[in-house]
């Protein structure tokens, strides 16, 4: 299951159209504090997080921040409207971090979660 934590309704149709068909099981939250809720409630299922970085409210470096925090292991990609070397600036002590642009096509976007399933130590 991959937990969505981006404010836009367009990302999220947008990757309920794509992600099932290719097997994955979604779960939403349009803001970091639900995003954080959602994890709490389902953290057993949750096996790789989709988190935006721009925000209204508790922003992606804080929601970041909380995940790794509660769950050091957990697979989470940055999916972002930024530049990728732009974005990574924003976690300057976790440089193999994995950023995505959300132009990014649908091959790449799979191949980077399906990455997380053979790295993933759960």
């Amino acid at each position: 299951m991959v937990l969505i934590i981006d404010d836009s309704n367009d990302v999220h149709d947008l990757l309920r159209y794509l992600l099932p068909p290719a097997g994955w099981q979604l779960l939403n939250a349009w803001s970091g504090e639900e995003g954080i809720a959602q994890f709490q409630r389902h953290r057993k299922a949750i096996s790789v997080v989709l988190l935006d970085l721009q925000m209204p409210g508790m922003g992606g470096v804080a929601t970041f921040d909380v995940l790794r925090a509660l769950a050091p292991t957990l697979p989470i990609i940055i999916f972002t409207a930024m530049d990728c070397f732009e974005a990574r600036r924003y976690f300057p002590h976790h440089p193999s971090i994995a950023v995505l642009e959300k132009t990014c096509g649908r091959a790449q976007l799979l191949a980077t979660l399906n990455l997380t399933k053979v790295t993933s130590p759960q």
